[in-house]
């Protein structure tokens, strides 16, 4: 994923709807981020 790409998906997000995608996504343990940046963005 490109720079410019990330920036596009990211942009007029609220937190809120941050958070709730990395639970969805299972990037989360009872709200807290255990994923690594990698697993992220690949």
């Amino acid at each position: 994923m490109s720079f410019q790409t990330y920036i596009n998906n990211i942009e007029g997000k609220t937190a809120e709807d941050l958070q709730k995608l990395a639970e969805e996504k299972g990037f989360t343990n009872n709200g807290v981020l255990v994923a690594k940046a990698t697993e992220i963005t690949n």
